[in-house]
């Protein structure tokens, strides 16, 4: 059996704390977990919430690479029809470098409609968009030039 971390950095209003010692608390924990023996640490991420959800998990779990030597970093979701795609394969695939190959992603098409207004796409769209998207990933993350011509994105 493999045990592995979730962080959310959630942090109700007028919690006295500030929001960046979620983001401290999982940087000094990560060393002492994976000596621990724990395998992963992944993210979910959420948009506009007023609890502190994480919205860049990248940006996060790039700190909890920096912090660890094998421990898988990562998305347990990511809310693939919030994003560019071209720009997320960029993302992800610099985090893997980071990280010496060890991501671990997990994507969601969302459902918090607040989250799809304040990025100004319909949420009706969100399967398609992820479909999209992941397809558009995954010809980028491929060797060699590649185009795309999709009913979101054209490449």
């Amino acid at each position: 059996m493999r045990f592995g971390l979730f962080f959310a950095f959630q942090n109700p209003p007028h919690s006295g704390t500030p929001d960046h010692e979620s983001y401290r608390d999982m940087l000094r924990c990560l060393p002492r977990a994976e000596e621990l023996g724990y395998t992963t640490a992944v993210t979910a991420s959420h948009h506009v919430q007023p609890d502190s959800w994480c919205p860049s998990p990248l940006v996060a779990m790039a700190g909890a690479a920096a912090v660890t030597e094998q421990m898988r970093v990562g998305t347990a979701v990511l809310l693939v029809p919030l994003y560019a795609p071209l720009k997320l394969a960029e993302d992800v695939a610099v985090l893997d470098n980071l990280s010496g190959g060890r991501v671990v992603l997990g994507v969601a098409p969302g459902y918090v409609s607040e989250e799809f207004a304040a990025h100004g796409i319909a949420r009706a769209e969100r399967v398609a968009r992820l479909e999209e998207s992941l397809d558009l990933m995954q010809l980028a993350w491929g060797a060699g030039s590649f185009s795309c011509d999709g009913r979101f994105f054209s490449v």
